[in-house]
């Protein structure tokens, strides 16, 4: 059976979603360039050969850092919403 137009599209999004939650939780640059010499436990030292434009400092830091600080940013939103909707149901209790 030969897939769809919508089939085919719907596995590339899903590939994608895959890939960017692993780069997500290795710590790695989410656009997949690695511009610096940086690993998980070891900051980077050195821009990489043949890599054009800017380098920005967080290529450089400890893919341990990078993660620790999208996951505590991640449940600062998460929690930020929770505490959002907390609140506005507790004032329409008390109004009514």
């Amino acid at each position: 059976m030969a897939q769809t137009k919508f089939d085919k599209q719907l596995e590339k999004e899903a590939d994608s979603l895959v890939r960017g939650i692993g780069r997500v939780l290795a710590g790695r640059d989410l656009d997949g360039v690695k511009r610096a010499d940086a690993t998980f436990w070891h900051a980077g030292t050195r821009v990489l050969p043949k890599v054009e434009g800017k380098v920005r400092r967080r290529s450089y830091k400890p893919g341990w850092r990078r993660l620790s600080f999208r996951i505590a940013l991640g449940a600062g939103v998460a929690e930020s919403g929770y505490l959002a909707t907390q609140d506005r149901l507790r004032r329409l209790g008390t109004t009514a």
